[in-house]
């Protein structure tokens, strides 16, 4: 039983994870990160700008996760990260159903790749689906 904890944003991770840590009582925190990219939508010879695109989103996952280790380096928690590929919010519900998380904490203004173009959010679409308590910050 872990807090999802769904991070996008470098700048807005920090309050995020001291906002789950403070309130988490299970004491185990599972990061996410979802990479948006679909290999599948680049046409032959665009592999190259998806690869490129696909290694800069998980630069910022592991910056986003360096940072979020540093700040429960203090506190008892069981930290897990993963990073993910494909529809934000199908990803997020699966991994917890997958995992019997407890709740998801995500931002208010959590959104990734194409979502952003959306008029619905993704921390939106969350509330309205997941199967446990979403608490958005």
């Amino acid at each position: 039983m872990s807090t999802l904890l769904p991070v996008d944003d470098p700048e807005l991770a920090p309050e995020l994870v001291r906002y789950a840590v403070e309130r988490a009582d299970d004491r185990c925190i599972t990061l996410v990160a979802i990479s948006s990219t679909n290999p599948g939508r680049y046409a032959e010879g665009g592999g190259y700008a998806c690869d490129q695109l696909l290694e800069r989103q998980h630069e910022t996952a592991e910056t986003i996760f360096a940072d979020a280790f540093e700040l429960l380096s203090a506190d008892d928690c069981t930290v897990e990260t993963k990073v993910l590929t494909g529809r934000p919010v199908r990803e997020i519900i699966t991994l917890a159903e997958e995992t019997d998380a407890t709740n998801i904490v995500v931002n208010e203004g959590f959104r990734t790749g194409l979502s952003r173009l959306l008029s619905r959010s993704t921390a939106e679409q969350l509330v309205r689906q997941a199967p446990v308590p979403v608490t958005i910050v």
